[in-house]
């Protein structure tokens, strides 16, 4: 549009500043929709990037944070059941269960064992 406007050779001129004018449009129009806040709250001044005047109060602040996240840190409590080292321990009043149980070869235990047969059924193995 602006070559239209400018001498004869202008072309890239034009170019230029019409790039220009573009970029210029996008930025303001990035201001208008995303302020940017220079100021925190009702201060008077401008502070630092980080909210704090000095690197002493940034650093004083870290550690009143730190310390009061470390005055409200309640540990977890203790399991209620732990396995014991031995595998001998099991859980009080199950013995029931565990006796109930058939092992095979592969060490797995289950109340019934099954194997696939011809035609897609099953058949329970013997004990």
């Amino acid at each position: 549009m602006l070559a239209a406007y400018l001498p004869t050779g202008g072309g890239a001129f034009a170019l230029i500043l019409e790039r220009l004018g573009v970029a210029a449009l996008t930025v303001s129009a990035y201001l208008a929709n995303f302020p940017q806040r220079l100021y925190g709250g009702d201060e008077d001044e401008p502070r630092g990037s980080s909210g704090y005047e000095s690197i002493d109060e940034m650093r004083a602040a870290r550690r009143a944070a730190r310390e009061a996240a470390q005055r409200t840190y309640m540990p977890p409590p203790p399991p209620l059941l732990q396995d014991s080292l031995s595998g001998r321990g099991g859980v009080q009043g199950l013995n029931w269960h565990d006796l109930a149980l058939c092992r095979d070869a592969d060490g797995d235990e289950a109340h019934d064992f099954w194997e696939a047969v011809l035609g897609g059924a099953f058949r329970r193995c013997a004990k």
